[in-house]
């Protein structure tokens, strides 16, 4: 995941530096990562679960993406072409 997050987290690694250096305060280093996780040209991900996945399943997943610095992430349902290809790749 950290290669298709890159963007983010390169403008992460400046800003920590900043934030080091003294050179910005912990107030703007929050607004800035956001600023960063919000860009365009950072990751977006589409969460879609079955009927099989728990809360705690969807609760880890979102920690993940947390931790990755995922800024932009939004749960939608799955289409049925959808769960039709997860029933026939688990069976």
């Amino acid at each position: 995941m950290a290669d298709e997050n890159k963007y983010v987290l390169d403008g992460k690694k400046r800003l920590k530096e900043k934030l080091k250096a003294k050179v910005i305060q912990d107030s703007n280093y929050r607004e800035e990562l956001k600023k960063l996780q919000a860009d365009k040209k950072a990751l977006k991900v589409l969460v879609k679960a079955d009927d099989l996945a728990t809360c705690k399943n969807f609760i880890d997943l979102i920690d993940e993406l947390r931790i990755h610095d995922i800024g932009a992430m939004a749960p939608v349902e799955m289409m049925p072409e959808e769960t039709e290809l997860v029933k026939a790749k688990t069976k």
